[in-house]
Parts: C-alpha cells; structure tokens; sequence
C-alpha cells in the first residue's frame, strides 16, 4: 500500500540557555521533537565541559540509529528504540521525547516523559496522545486523508 501521508514540517521555537535545548527532527516518515533540561545535582566534570547542545543532539543521534535499526517498525518495536535510549538518559536530566512515524496508513506515537500530540481532523482539534512524566508510553491510530 503506498503512503501518501508526509508531513513536511515540523517546528520547535526554543530559548536554549546552558541548562536547556530542544530540536524538531524531520525525515521520510520519521519525527522527533525533542528538549532537554540538565538538572540541579552535581554533575560529573566530562559532563560540565559538554555543552548542552552537544549532549541533545547525541540523544538525537542515538534514537535515529535505533529507530533506523529496526528491520520491522511496529509500534512494540518503535516503543523499545526508545526505552533504549532513554535508559542511558541520567535521572537528574529532564527530557521529552515525542516520536511519531507513519507505517502504511498507521500513525506510531512513542513519548519518552512529558509531551503531547495535537491532531488536526475534520476541523476539529484534539490531543490524540499525552506522555507521562518518566516513562515512555505508546499509541496508535489510523490516518485519515486530511490529518494535520
């Protein structure tokens, strides 16, 4: 079955400072938006000379060498990409990852934390998935024509 659903934006306006970063990621049927926030407990010194944006953009890399791993992209699969990468994530460090891919006409949802998806339908607006704070959650749906 062809794909005919490719989303061609995505956009994260941020205000990084030395402690936070975000990032929107775009290719093929494969989005991320990422942020990252350091927190307050001391952290080792190889880490303090590393600028923030250096750590974010490894995290990044990271989900895309899973996710681009994988021989078959279910949801089950997607999810566990993930929680791989979120395992290496230290616990004083805020994230929110929101991970969406499309595989025929199924939307994948993966949230590693916090964040939210807003759907577009029929001109009517909703929040389709919503992340819990340390964990990572998945969802599916179906795609309809005119999703945004």
């Amino acid at each position: 079955m062809k794909n005919d659903h490719n989303i061609l934006l995505a956009k994260i306006l941020t205000n990084p400072t030395e402690t936070t970063w975000a990032q929107a990621y775009t290719t093929l049927n494969f989005y991320i938006a990422l942020s990252i926030e350091l927190g307050d407990s001391p952290k080792d010194e190889e880490k303090e000379k590393e600028p923030i944006a250096v750590f974010g953009k490894e995290i990044l890399e990271r989900i895309q060498r899973e996710f681009f791993a994988l021989d078959e992209k279910t949801l089950d699969s997607v999810k566990k990409a993930v929680e791989t990468v979120v395992e290496n994530i230290s616990k004083d460090t805020k994230y929110s990852i929101v991970l969406a891919t499309i595989v025929k006409d199924m939307l994948y949802i993966v949230i590693g934390s916090g964040g939210h998806v807003i759907i577009n339908r029929d001109d009517k607006i909703g929040n389709i998935a919503t992340g819990e704070e340390g964990k990572v959650t998945a969802f599916s749906g179906l795609m309809q024509s005119n999703d945004v």
